[in-house]
C-alpha cells in the first residue's frame, strides 16, 4: 500500500481602497452586494496592498481529516480581523481579533480553494489590521500576519485567503 501526503500552502492578500476612489471607478458600489463589490474592486487602484504566507492551524488539519472520514463539517464561512502580531499552527482564535465578515466568495479550483471577504466602510474602524483567518464555523483554519493596513470610515478593507493543495 501507498500512502501520499499533503501540503496545504495558503497566502493572503489584503487591500484597502479608498472610497472617494471607489466613487470615481463605480458611481453604483453601495448598491451592489457583496461578491459585486469585490468584482468591481478589481478594477480600482488599492491604496494598501499587503501579501503574507500564513500558518495552517491545526483546526484545519483536524476539519479536513474530519471531513475525509465521512464526519459532518461546517463549511468554510467567516474571515475575521485583527491587531494580533503573531501566529502559530496551535492557533484556535486570532490574537486580537476586532470585527468578522462572512465569506462573500468562495471558489474551489483544484487543487486551491480561494476565500473571499469585504469589510465595508463601517466595518473594523479605528484599527491597524495586522492580522487575518478564515474560519469554519468556530474553526481557525489558517492565520496570517501582515504589516498594518489601516482602516477607517474612508475606506473598505478585502481579504484574500488561498489555500492549495499538494503531494508531497
Amino acid at each position: 500500500m501507498t500512502v501520499h501526503t499533503t501540503a496545504v500552502e495558503t497566502n493572503v492578500r489584503v487591500a484597502t481602497h479608498d472610497l472617494d476612489t471607489i466613487a470615481a471607478h463605480v458611481p453604483d458600489f453601495e448598491d451592489l452586494d457583496d461578491r459585486a463589490r469585490l468584482a468591481a474592486l478589481r478594477t480600482v487602484p488599492a491604496e494598501h496592498v499587503g501579501r503574507s504566507r500564513n500558518t495552517t492551524c491545526v483546526g484545519l488539519h483536524q476539519w479536513a481529516v474530519d471531513g475525509l472520514a465521512g464526519n459532518s463539517v461546517p463549511a468554510i464561512s467567516e474571515v475575521a480581523v485583527g491587531t494580533g502580531t503573531s501566529s502559530a499552527e496551535a492557533n484556535t482564535q486570532l490574537g486580537t481579533e476586532v470585527a468578522r465578515s462572512v465569506v462573500a466568495s468562495l471558489e474551489p479550483d483544484s487543487p486551491s480553494i480561494y476565500i473571499t471577504a469585504f469589510f465595508g466602510s463601517a466595518e473594523a474602524n479605528g484599527y491597524d489590521i495586522t492580522e487575518a483567518g478564515a474560519f469554519a464555523g468556530d474553526t481557525l483554519l489558517n492565520h496570517a500576519t501582515f504589516s498594518a493596513k489601516p482602516k477607517d470610515s474612508q475606506n473598505t478593507l478585502t481579504v484574500e485567503c488561498t489555500l492549495t493543495f499538494s503531494a508531497v
